[in-house]
């Protein structure tokens, strides 16, 4: 399907000063055929750099940049939870071979870039001090916060990312670079995308005689093709085993770029994507991680097998000790394996002649030769099968002892440390390698130094764990899928996506049971048409509708619903600009907020008489911040708190006064000052769904993130994170995956649900 734009990669690359006629680390791709659902449109560059004291292969490049094409294809969902699970993969893989050589000294730390591109819409993940310029033509865009993107990949469990976004142009430029070269930092500022992009390419390589590496992306009116350019050159050939250095730097000029109306067989120096096939190519699809005893950086791909340098593997180094223990162990195997064999050809000539008809059991019976070279073959086939699959299952016990006193050492470190960061870092480790260890065997040790270090951590980073149970023992339907929650002191409701009915749960001695009888969803009531609602939230008791639950729709239909009543429709008074799509609401104080993302408004109702009557009037003054992609609101007091899809919070202040109008903060960061964490501002990394503030006493803001099963607490005024709640950890029955919808009632009981499943936690601060 057209996209709109074409795209086309220009590799700027100088190392040594020498002009390469290719980027390493530079992979780009479209979607494959058998793309997960959601990334059927998006379009995807990887940009990798790897630096540190190890060498890196073009094929490790390419295994590595693979490897996340094919994690981002492979996972469903919103954009920016793909490209961080790529980037995840990455960040694990990175991670998982610096323990492994961290006791050589050796180590490499990624920077990465990833582009993704959907109609006009590029979105950019940032980890490391990278940086991206988006060149306008009345201005320049540069993207970069060291202090959100981290130091990059491989140095902790915790990814560490920027998320950007911005809307491109046909015949605009974009520059993607892991460092500003000497002498450009000038003259990318005052660019204002006039410039061609040779005419950039070649200003940029003129500006700097050093080490460059970067991509410059230049946009088209066209089909939504995807093409890396690079340019033939005459140059003394590389050895076969030389390999790319670990920090990259480019430059290079390149052929002009076609103009809008050619066709890419005109431009003879360009190579184009080539469709992609029913799967993923074998170097992108699933690729796994390294395995446990696989110590180089990653697998090689069949085709640069010869082209890559051997990495030496080098094997744990024992101590005197282990070394007298394993021969010990050698000898005491050889001598049972000896007792073994014999003890079994003994006991076949026993055997046999009870088997046998017509022999005399006193007598041993006499087998050929060749009976008895077979089994003394096959018997001890069949116990090294045996034991090799054990082995192979549960791991050298000598490299388990290892990873245990590696992950110790590290314990001991954070113990030591008095730098809150590097405490947690080092717990992190800690955690990173008793993973590594338990993956073949679990002890009483690992464990009680795992819970250790998970304790630590909590109380670094303000985690609380709640002890969740589920609310219901029955199956509310394979096809529940639960987007909405509300709840009072004895009933929760749930909203549920795949029927348009809201269900009922009361509370009945020890737990909760679900209303059959209970009646709330989409249809026609007495003339009124109401559609898939959109929200929902309970009533106070005392009520003109004797109702216990209000929902609306995307058109302003309100719905009133209580337990052994029929539902009751009244549709609200609509504004001015008549309703778009409303996306949700809330109520506070008597007050009815409603969203209308389409309009780009925020409407308020005034209660009266038990129902909302009267026009409502509008929320902002002269500052409207952009509502186009709001999801949620929350109110307290006069603080009204607005959650975007891209996961960024915009706040208001209402204006009581005529000289004191409405003022927002848009977008409103998201502070976690606990002096362990990461950065300052970790949470536009986040994927977060659901918004609510919490009952007094000490109201809080609660945020749901989307991909896992946590909610940050927010003090209300400062929006800064006071604390996290995560389940109990290694506990059986405690939920896992991606929530879709959280509330909590006035006694302070949290509720998630997942799906078709719900829990809930009591005594929740």
């Amino acid at each position: 399907m057209p996209t709109g734009l074409d795209l086309y990669l220009i590799p700027l690359c100088r190392q040594g000063g020498q002009e390469m006629v290719s980027l390493p680390g530079l992979l780009a791709m479209t979607p494959p055929r058998r793309a997960a659902r959601g990334r059927e449109q998006d379009r995807l560059m990887v940009y990798l750099t790897l630096s540190g004291n190890t060498p890196f292969t073009t094929a490790d490049y390419l295994q590595a940049t693979s490897q996340a094409a094919a994690r981002f294809y492979q996972t469903s969902g919103s954009l920016t939870y793909a490209m961080r699970a790529a980037a995840q993969a990455l960040n694990e893989m990175l991670l998982e071979r610096n323990l492994r050589t961290t006791g050589r000294g050796q180590f490499v730390i990624g920077w990465l870039i990833l582009a993704a591109v959907r109609d006009n819409q590029l979105t950019l993940l940032l980890s490391g001090p990278t940086h991206a310029f988006l060149f306008g033509r009345d201005a320049v865009r540069h993207i970069y916060d060291p202090d959100l993107s981290g130091r990059g990949l491989g140095l902790s469990q915790a990814l560490t990312a920027y998320f950007a976004q911005d809307e491109l142009q046909p015949d605009q430029n974009v520059l993607l670079c892991n460092q500003i070269a000497p002498g450009w930092e000038t003259a990318l500022r005052s660019e204002r995308g006039l410039d061609t992009p040779e005419t950039l390419q070649r200003r940029l390589l003129t500006l700097s005689n050093a080490d460059v590496n970067a991509v410059l992306m230049h946009t088209q009116a066209g089909l939504g093709r995807l093409t890396i350019l690079k340019r033939e050159r005459e140059a003394p050939a590389v050895s076969e085993t030389e390999q790319t250095p670990a920090v990259q730097t480019p430059t290079q000029s390149r052929p002009p770029l076609p103009r809008a109306g050619s066709t890419p067989g005109e431009s003879p120096s360009a190579y184009a994507i080539p469709p992609q096939p029913e799967r993923l190519p074998p170097s992108a699809e699933a690729l796994p991680l390294p395995s446990q005893t696989d110590d180089s950086a990653f697998a090689q791909p069949a085709e640069d097998v010869e082209k890559a340098p051997k990495i030496t593997v080098h094997p744990p180094r024992l101590s005197p000790e282990q070394t007298r223990r394993a021969a010990r162990t050698a000898l005491n195997l050889m001598d049972g394996w000896r007792r073994m064999t014999a003890a079994i050809g003994r006991g076949f000539q026993k055997l046999l002649p009870l088997l046998l008809p017509g022999n005399d059991p006193r007598q041993p019976v006499q087998m050929p030769g060749w009976w008895m070279a077979f089994i003394a073959v096959v018997v001890p086939l069949i116990v090294v099968t045996i034991a090799s699959l054990v082995y192979f299952s549960r791991g050298s016990p000598l490299e388990s002892q290892q990873y245990f006193e590696q992950a110790r050492a590290e314990a001991e470190r954070a113990q030591s440390e008095r730098d809150p960061v590097r405490q947690r870092e080092a717990w992190e480790r800690t955690l990173a390698l008793l993973d590594l260890l338990e993956a073949r065997r679990k002890t009483a040790e690992s464990q009680a130094l795992r819970q250790e270090a998970r304790t630590h951590l909590d109380e670094l980073l303000g985690i609380l764990r709640l002890d969740y149970q589920p609310l219901v023992s029955t199956n509310l339907g394979t096809d529940v899928h639960i987007t909405r929650l509300a709840a009072n002191e004895t009933d929760v409701y749930l909203l549920d996506e795949t029927s348009g009915q809201v269900l009922r749960l009361f509370l009945a001695g020890s737990g909760y049971q679900r209303d059959g009888g209970f009646e709330c969803q989409k249809g026609i009531y007495g003339g009124y048409q109401v559609n898939d609602l959109v929200d929902i939230f309970t009533l106070p008791p005392a009520n003109s509708t004797n109702a216990t639950l209000l929902g609306i729709d995307a058109l302003g239909n309100l719905i009133y619903c209580g337990p052994g009543q029929k539902p009751k429709v009244i549709a609200l008074p609509p504004p001015d600009t008549n309703w778009m799509n409303i996306t949700a609401a809330t109520l506070n104080g008597g007050l009815l907020y409603v969203l209308d993302s389409g309009a780009n408004a925020i409407w308020v109702y005034a209660e009266e008489e038990g129902a909302f009557k009267k026009r409502p009037f509008f929320y902002f003054d002269d500052q409207i911040p952009s509502l186009s992609r709001a999801i949620d609101l929350a109110v307290n007091g006069d603080d009204l708190y607005i959650l975007h899809a891209d996961s960024h919070l915009t706040t208001c202040t209402y204006g009581r006064l005529d000289t004191t109008p409405t003022r927002c903060v848009d977008p409103r960061p998201l502070a976690d000052m606990h002096p362990a964490a990461a950065t300052s501002q970790p949470f536009q990394a986040k994927q977060l769904k659901q918004i609510l503030i919490s009952s007094p006493p000490d109201s809080a803001l609660l945020i749901l993130d989307a991909t896992e099963a946590v909610v940050y607490r927010f003090s209300p005024r400062q929006v800064e994170l006071q604390s996290q709640f995560y389940p109990l950890a290694d506990s059986v029955g405690q939920p896992s995956g991606m929530p879709s919808a959280m509330t909590m009632n006035a006694s302070h009981v949290l509720f998630l649900a997942f799906g078709n499943r719900v829990y809930f936690a009591n005594n929740v601060p």
